[in-house]
C-alpha cells in the first residue's frame, strides 16, 4: 500500500516538474519571439561636420624657382681694319657714348659712332654722302666740329677731322680710315666685345668684333612639367637678390619648347612691373658672359590677409556666388578673397564665428 503512494507521489512531483519547465519555456520563448519581432533601437544619427571656428590670418600661395638673367645680342658690328689687335679697351658690359675708344688695330683706335651706314670707303676731302654725315655727327658729339652736319667733306669738316686725330694720339692727316669707326643704329648702347677678339689675333674686313647688347637682360624661369599647370601670365614674380632688395617682375607670356629648358619645356617670360625694367637700375650689376641664376618667387595666390575658414567649408551656388553654413544651420553670404593649401580668406564673416565644415544640405 505504501509503495503505491510512493509511486503516485513521485509520478505528481514529475508532473509538477513537466509543467514548471513549460511554463518556464513558455515564458522564455515569448520573451524570444518578442525580442526578435521588436523594431530595432533608434540610433543617434552621427554628425557629418565639424564645427570650426573663423579666424584671423592669411592665405596665399607661392612657388620657389630660379630666374635666369641673360643678356642677348641685338646686333653684331663688324670690324673694318686690317692687322693686329694690339689692345683690349672697352669693358664688357660698360654703356657707350659717340668717340668711345673700343680697340686698337695696329696701335690705331676703332671707335664707336651713331649710324645706320656702315663704313665701307676711307673718308677725305671732297667725299660726300650719309656716312660723311655720321662722321660729322660724331666729330660734333666730341666737340670738334661746330657747323650743321650736310654730308660735305670740306675744309671745316677736315679741320675737326685732324684736331679728333691729334686727341686719339694718331697722325693728323685729315683722313678718316675704313676701319677707324664702327657705326651703330642709335647711341648710347651697351657693348661688349666679341670673345674671338683677343689681342694678338689678326683680324680683317668682316670679322665679328662688338655686340651691341639689349637695353636690358631677358628673364625667364624654367618651370617643371607640374607646376606649370599653376602659372598663368599676369601673375606677380619677384626676384630675390642678396641685399634682401627685391626686383618686381610679371609674367607676360608662357611659352613650351624653349631654351633654357629644351624641348618640350615650359618657360615664363619676365617683364618688369609698370613697364620698368626688372633690373631697374641696377642692370649693369649682372655678368655679361654668361646666364645668371636668381632666386624668385612666383605668387600662385597673392597673399591676402582678414578672416580664414577652411576652404572645405564654402559652398558655390549655380550664380557663383559663396556661402558658409553657420553652426546653428543658417547659411551666410561670404566672398572668397584668396584661397590655398585648404584654407580661405573671406569677406562676410567676423573672427570667432563657428561654421560647419563642410556645409550641409542644400543652399539656399
Amino acid at each position: 500500500m505504501s509503495s503505491v503512494k510512493d509511486r503516485r507521489g513521485r509520478a505528481g512531483a514529475r508532473l509538477a516538474m513537466i509543467a514548471g519547465l513549460a511554463l518556464v519555456v513558455g515564458v522564455g520563448g515569448g520573451w524570444a519571439l518578442r525580442t526578435l519581432l521588436a523594431p530595432a533601437p533608434e540610433v543617434l544619427e552621427s554628425a557629418t561636420y565639424t564645427l570650426v571656428t573663423a579666424r584671423e590670418g592669411s592665405v596665399g600661395h607661392s612657388l620657389r624657382l630660379n630666374a635666369t638673367a641673360e643678356w642677348q645680342a641685338e646686333t653684331t658690328l663688324l670690324n673694318q681694319a686690317t692687322g693686329i689687335v694690339t689692345s683690349l679697351v672697352w669693358q664688357a658690359g660698360d654703356v657707350a657714348d659717340a668717340g668711345a675708344v673700343l680697340y686698337t688695330v695696329d696701335l690705331r683706335p676703332v671707335v664707336v659712332a651713331a649710324g645706320d651706314v656702315p663704313a665701307f670707303r676711307d673718308l677725305h676731302s671732297g667725299a660726300r654722302g650719309d656716312d660723311v654725315t655720321q662722321l660729322q655727327e660724331l666729330l660734333a658729339a666730341t666737340g670738334h666740329f661746330a657747323g650743321a652736319p650736310d654730308g660735305v667733306f670740306g675744309r671745316s669738316t677736315e679741320r675737326a677731322v685732324r684736331a679728333w686725330q691729334q686727341d686719339l694720339g694718331l697722325a693728323a692727316d685729315g683722313v678718316v680710315r675704313r676701319g677707324d669707326v664702327l657705326f651703330v643704329p642709335s647711341l648710347p648702347a651697351r657693348l661688349a666685345l666679341e670673345p674671338d677678339l683677343a689681342i694678338g689675333a689678326a683680324v680683317a674686313p668682316g670679322d665679328p668684333a662688338v655686340r651691341v647688347l639689349r637695353a636690358t637682360p631677358r628673364f625667364t624661369i624654367a618651370l617643371p612639367e607640374g607646376q606649370s599647370r599653376l602659372v598663368s601670365t599676369g601673375m606677380a614674380v619677384e626676384i630675390l637678390r642678396e641685399s634682401d632688395d627685391r626686383w618686381p617682375a610679371i609674367i607676360v607670356d608662357v611659352r613650351r619648347g624653349e631654351e633654357p629648358t629644351g624641348e618640350g619645356g615650359v618657360t615664363a617670360v619676365l617683364d618688369g612691373a609698370d613697364g620698368e625694367p626688372v633690373c631697374g637700375d641696377e642692370c649693369g650689376e649682372l655678368p655679361i658672359d654668361a646666364p645668371t641664376l636668381l632666386p624668385s618667387l612666383i605668387h600662385v595666390v597673392p597673399e591676402a590677409e582678414g578672416v580664414t575658414v577652411p576652404a572645405a567649408a564654402i559652398v558655390t551656388r549655380a550664380d557663383g556666388t559663396t556661402l558658409v553654413q553657420l553652426a546653428d544651420g543658417r547659411w551666410q553670404p561670404v566672398a572668397v578673397l584668396a584661397s590655398a593649401s585648404g584654407m580661405a580668406v573671406v569677406n562676410g564673416l567676423t573672427a570667432g564665428t563657428q561654421v560647419r565644415t563642410p556645409g550641409q544640405g542644400d543652399a539656399p
